[in-house]
């Protein structure tokens, strides 16, 4: 089921967002975390 939703901009939305409202509200760092299992998050996080 996941895999039908990858790759549709659907992560980078919400990072984007995220990081707006970091902004908006002068945060100075933001910190994505998920189990160590999941590879592709990982990749996906540095990635971006």
């Amino acid at each position: 089921m996941d895999e039908d939703y990858r790759r549709m901009g659907v992560g980078n939305f919400l990072i984007d967002s995220s990081v707006n409202l970091a902004n908006k509200n002068r945060c100075f760092r933001i910190r994505p975390e998920s189990d160590n299992k999941r590879k592709d998050a990982h990749k996906f996080y540095k990635k971006i």
